[in-house]
């Protein structure tokens, strides 16, 4: 009986001795997963600025500017007396709304309301704060933004879907200086 203990212990040391087995991960990324996902998003973006190229050369009542960040814009109402811009932690009033490019209302400016921003400090997405520093106080401006100047590949997780290019009429009501500069 105690021969077969010692058996038995034998066996169990054998079995547990022998060399620990790496364990795999189960999802393994490769760089074919980043190259089909920057592929995707150029096609996306290739596609968004061919969408906005079409409305601007449609629009044959309106001059559109393109700016250095890569969005459009024409001038609903332009202030050439005023020489003054927002700049970083100046405070804007403004009114604004979002449409999809086919003219669709996502937000109305009756929806936003009239809103400050601290230019450069608070949570807009990137192309209304890149497009309120072309404006001069009492301009409305209306913007072309592509997706990801806009609410990128997420949305707003509202009423602005995913990769959705906006057009925005922003009026700006007023400027704040900051006086600390």
């Amino acid at each position: 009986m105690r021969s077969f203990f010692y058996i038995i212990a034998v066996l169990l040391l054998m079995a547990g001795c022998k060399e620990p087995e790496a364990r795999r991960p189960l999802n393994v990324k490769t760089a074919t997963y980043m190259d089909e996902s920057v592929e995707r998003n150029k096609k996306i973006l290739a596609h968004e600025a061919e969408t906005i190229k079409t409305i601007i050369a449609t629009d044959t009542l309106n001059t559109y500017y393109s700016s250095a960040k890569g969005f459009w814009y024409c001038y609903n109402t332009k202030d050439s007396l005023s020489g003054y811009t927002p700049v970083q932690d100046d405070i804007v009033l403004i009114s604004y709304n979002i449409r999809t490019l086919n003219n669709d209302t996502l937000y109305s400016a009756k929806d936003i309301g009239k809103i400050n921003l601290k230019i450069d400090r608070e949570i807009v997405f990137p192309g209304l704060n890149e497009g309120l520093k072309l404006m001069k106080k009492g301009e409305t401006v209306t913007f072309l933004f592509p997706s990801y100047l806009a609410y990128g590949y997420r949305g707003d997780t509202d009423k602005i879907g995913m990769n959705t290019p906006v057009r925005c009429t922003v009026s700006l009501l007023d400027i704040i200086k900051n006086e600390a500069l």
